[in-house]
């Protein structure tokens, strides 16, 4: 009986196949494939047959119906466009040339304005190699004019138009247009280029309702992932106006299955979710286990059971995984197996046909098609191949060929390559106990021209949104820039220096517009200032539409495509410097970071300070990268919210304030005048003395105060501190100093062993005027200075009497002026060398000093530790003035310390200070050296 049963099945035929269409990353039915460079092509050819190109529009501005195209010089506002379709009866009708030469290609719509005619340089041109121009053809057009209350709208009726305009407006489609002035071999010509809608979500639709109904019993229709819309364009807070259409034509299709990818969960799983069961439409997310969805589902297409699993790449950015909340992608592979087993145990019996399908990068495609997992299709690959024949998916990379069946025979699927669109046919064959098994699977990958039919109720909701988008969005947001930019030099030669700009200077001057370096400049810094920040660090910003002219807010808001969200953080200096080193920040937005040398980077033209702490401007997205988590993750001390609409508020209030647009335009350039208020050092410690003389005696100099609290092996307790207010600017730099110092030390008398006890204490002020317009060096960092500085005590030294009394010597009053250079670079905090002279005008002689003065501040920062080193040596020629005892003549003084900082510039640390000193009288001539040992609670802050 089950011999005859089988054979039974299998002489009965093999089960109709089953048809699986399947798209992905197409953005959904808003979006399409464009590739309009004729104006590209020409710009290949500057310096050679073209002599110049300058654009003057560049956008959403000319309109597509039924072969007839409309546009008009400077583009063509919605409003107009409404206003002259509706009012055509009212409308005069010029005709300018019945035969018009124009190139049309499956890409674009080419044409020389008025006045040209039958001589047409730059389309000779384009024509002139293949390459240039893929599949254009050289045709004529009807070309009209339109006026209506003074307004002109030229129209351009294409080979196989309609014979009336449609009067309509939301019968007219939107076309990216680039008009431009060009000179080709020294003829000049007004040059637009109009795009054509290849593989445009309308017409994707109408081409998957054909191809559905061949067969509808037997078709799957599959979204893999980002196939909708995500934040709106006038409004990154709120959904895009087109994604719910999007989903309308999914639903209306029928579609069985769609992955989750980044797109969809723009605002959240949850807000996703409530989408779904709006529309109906099955979303599928196997790997994404806590997700409000279900991960697969079994579809019975004929005799067929067909498991579907939806699965989302687990290698998300870090920007998009936000939007995922707690539910982080899981193994791909696990996800598999598991509904396989569900599936199963739900059938009785393997399903028939498993299909995993998802937008996955080329690695979790491999590691799936290794794995198995019993996949017989994986419908993942979204690489953009172009359109490849089923006779050439051979000739196709390992990450092409990506499907195997459950018995590891390959079965090489089409990739959708560039058209988003697939279709495959999945052939059965019985077998013995009559189960269905694959047998051969046919694909190509479907074309969708701009010609073809469109889906008339997606391509009217579409024109509907867009044009009420358009209109609202055409407000002038800014001026025309360029006249600002042609009016300053240093904004000009940023321009000039835009690679498509230089080049066309060559033979021409071109008028000044806003490049991508200089808008991304200006939304950089004008964030930063709002914010109050010193660096802007910030995602590269998309550059889709060219910004020439008056800026619209819909214009600004597609350069501004992002959905970051702006965070102000408070970054020390090892930051700063960790950040400078990364690789890949010139793919960033970097303003008032200057990284040229990575080893000794600039902050707003200075060189970090590793006691300074630093405000910058980032996204929560880059902090969350994680090669550059540790260098952006300090303190969060603001959340301005979404870059977009902050940027378009900002960029909008200052849009009649010529002289704010030109600074934010401007690349950073010297220092920014400043107050800052600098505490250093301040610190209280205990130290232990070592004092030594090579005549082995221990006391100090007699009645010389630096040479104090020296005494051997005795105990101290010292405070000191400095404090720095500056005035710092590009072309001076003040700094006022005060220092106060205090040591007590305690000690055992050599005779008697009685308790002693001394003191020492200082005040010292200063003034340094540092002139940095006269800077030297190649780098232009040795700066020249003068200093005057005044030095007093509050405790007196002592003298001996010849009777044995000790008296106060007079409280020391010495002024010291000093002329030289000074140098700063990285952790060579300062380098001094300068001429010195001073008095003390305590002394009842006139007793100037003459010498030399060398200092040096270091610090490096290594393993969490702060180590510094702040020296300085004076030597004073003898014989200038009066030799006294209460005078030294050389002297060295260094602080060497490591510090572990603790928080906000407080730390804690060991420090050994050297003192070596010579005297300049009979009885201070032997050389001195103390060494002091001791640990400190230190404070170090810059204040700005």
């Amino acid at each position: 009986m089950v011999t005859l049963l089988a054979l039974v099945t299998l002489l009965s035929g093999p089960p109709p196949p089953v048809r699986i269409l399947w798209f992905g990353a197409t953005g959904g039915v808003s979006n399409h494939v464009g590739r309009n460079r004729a104006h590209l092509a020409l710009a290949e050819q500057l310096g050679r047959a073209v002599g110049r190109l300058a654009p003057r529009a560049d956008g959403p501005h000319a309109y597509a119906a039924e072969g007839h195209l409309l546009f008009a010089d400077g583009g063509l506002p919605v409003t107009t466009l409404q206003r002259v379709v509706q009012h055509l009866d009212a409308a005069e009708r010029q005709a300018v040339h019945p035969a018009w030469p124009v190139l049309l290609s499956p890409f674009e719509v080419v044409f020389e304005g008025p006045p040209g005619g039958r001589d047409t340089p730059a389309l000779d041109l384009l024509l002139e190699a293949p390459d240039r121009l893929p599949g254009a053809t050289r045709q004529t057009a009807a070309l009209s004019r339109l006026v209506l209350e003074g307004e002109t709208v030229w129209w351009l009726a294409l080979p196989g138009a309609a014979a009336a305009l449609p009067t309509d407006p939301a019968a007219w489609e939107v076309r990216f247009a680039w008009e431009g002035d060009v000179t080709v071999r020294g003829q000049p010509r007004r040059l637009f280029n109009v795009g054509r809608p290849v593989h445009e979500g309308a017409r994707r639709q109408a081409a998957l309702i054909a191809q559905q109904a061949l067969a509808p019993d037997r078709t799957l229709i599959l979204a893999a992932g980002d196939d909708l819309e995500t934040r709106s364009f006038l409004d990154a807070r709120l959904l895009d106006r087109q994604r719910p259409l999007s989903w309308a034509a999914y639903a209306r299709l029928g579609v069985d299955g769609l992955a989750v990818g980044a797109a969809e969960a723009a605002l959240g799983l949850p807000s996703l979710a409530l989408e779904q069961q709006t529309h109906r439409v099955p979303v599928l997310a196997a790997n994404l286990p806590s997700a409000p969805v279900p991960g697969h589902r079994l579809v019975k297409v004929g005799e067929a059971q067909v498991l579907l699993i939806g699965l989302t790449e687990p290698e998300l950015d870090r920007g998009d995984r936000r939007n995922f909340g707690d539910s982080v992608p899981t193994d791909p592979v696990l996800a598999v197996r598991k509904a396989r087993v569900t599936a199963e145990h739900e059938l009785g019996h393997p399903p028939d046909l498993t299909v995993a399908f998802g937008h996955l990068s080329p690695a979790t495609r491999r590691a799936l098609t290794e794995a198995g997992a019993g996949i017989d299709l994986l419908l993942a690959d979204f690489d953009d191949h172009g359109l490849v024949p089923a006779r050439q998916v051979a000739q196709l990379t390992d990450e092409g060929q990506i499907f195997l069946a459950r018995d590891r025979r390959p079965i090489p699927v089409v990739p959708a390559g560039r058209t988003r669109l697939g279709l495959a046919e999945v052939h059965f064959a019985r077998t013995p106990r009559g189960h269905l098994q694959v047998n051969a699977v046919e694909s190509q990958a479907l074309p969708v021209p701009g010609d073809g039919p469109a889906d008339a109720v997606t391509l009217r909701a579409l024109t509907e949104v867009r044009q009420a988008a358009y209109a609202e969005g055409a407000q002038r947001l800014l001026p025309d820039l360029g006249r600002l930019i042609d009016a300053d030099p240093g904004l000009r030669a940023r321009f000039e220096a835009d690679p498509l700009v230089s080049r066309t200077l060559r033979t021409a001057q071109v008028p000044g517009r806003l490049t991508a370096t200089l808008w991304r400049t200006l939304v950089a810094n004008t964030l930063r200032a709002h914010t109050g920040a010193e660096i802007a660090v910030l995602p590269a910003l998309p550059f889709p539409w060219a910004l020439t002219g008056p800026v619209s807010r819909l214009q600004a808001a597609a350069n501004l495509d992002t959905p970051a969200e702006l965070v102000v953080v408070r970054l020390s200096a090892a930051q700063l410097g960790a950040l400078a080193l990364k690789p890949g920040l010139g793919e960033l937005v970097l303003t008032g970071l200057d990284v040229t040398d990575p080893l000794a980077p600039k902050v707003r033209g200075r060189a970090l300070d590793p006691r300074e702490f630093y405000t910058v401007l980032t996204t929560d997205g880059l902090r969350a990268d994680g090669d550059l988590a540790g260098p952006l993750g300090g303190e969060v001390l603001a959340q301005p919210g979404p870059l977009r609409p902050l940027a378009l508020a900002l960029l909008g209030a200052a849009q009649d304030d010529a002289a704010t647009l030109t600074a934010h335009m401007q690349a950073d350039g010297g220092p920014a005048p400043r107050w800052v208020l600098d505490v250093r050092d301040l610190s209280v410690g205990a130290s232990d003395y070592l004092n030594a003389r090579p005549d082995g005696g221990t006391a100090a100099y007699a009645g010389v105060r630096e040479t104090r609290v020296t005494t051997r092996d005795n105990l101290a307790f010292a405070g000191r501190g400095d404090v720095f207010l500056s005035r710092q600017a590009e072309s001076v730099e003040w700094v006022n100093h005060l220092r106060a110092e205090f040591a007590e030390a305690r000690y055992s008398d050599d005779v008697g062993g009685a308790a002693r006890e001394e003191t020492a204490d200082g005040i010292l002020a200063e003034t340094e005027l540092r002139i940095r317009a006269l800077a030297l060096g190649p780098a232009r960092d040795v700066d020249p200075y003068f200093t005057v500085q005044y030095a007093t005590e509050f405790t007196p030294t002592q003298r001996e009497l010849p009777d044995g009394r000790l008296v106060d010597n007079p409280r020391k009053r010495r002024v010291d002026a000093s002329l030289g250079l000074v140098w700063k670079r990285a952790w060579v905090q300062l380098l001094r060398l300068g001429a010195i002279v001073g008095q003390d005008f305590a002394e009842a002689d006139n007793d100037p000093q003459v010498g030399a003065v060398v200092a040096t501040q270091l610090g490096l920062d290594v393993a969490g530790l702060r180590w510094r080193l702040d020296a300085e040596a004076r030597y004073f020629i003898p014989g200038v003035g009066i030799d006294t005892a209460t005078e030294l003549g050389a002297w060295l003084k260094a602080r060497n310390s490591l510090d572990f900082p603790l928080f906000l510039g407080v730390g804690v640390g060991i420090y050994l200070d050297l003192f070596g000193y010579r005297g300049t009288s009979a009885s201070t001539t032997d050389p001195g050296m103390s060494l002091v040992s001791g640990v400190a609670l230190r404070f170090d802050r810059i204040f700005k």
